[in-house]
């Protein structure tokens, strides 16, 4: 029988204090991200409830007419 069954190549355990600098430099500039952002304009996650699919941080006008939004997401996601 020449089946065999992958083995780890090292026991490397990733400890806490790794996993606390990894969440540092991830977080790091969290609070600064929208601080460029115009007054107007908002930024959205848009989903699809039917399809996986997940369009991040799109930018809308906060005056755009509800017309040119779903044009705008019809655009990002080829769905209506």
């Amino acid at each position: 029988d020449n089946t065999s069954t992958a083995q780890p190549t090292s026991n490397k355990m990733i400890n806490n204090e790794d996993l606390l600098a990894l969440q540092s430099y991830v977080t790091a500039h969290d609070s600064t991200q929208y601080a460029d952002l115009h007054a107007d304009t908002l930024v959205l996650d848009v989903t699809h409830s039917n399809l996986k699919q997940k369009h991040i941080e799109i930018r809308f006008d906060k005056h755009t007419t509800i017309g040119s939004l779903r044009d705008k997401i019809y655009q990002q996601t080829g769905t209506k």
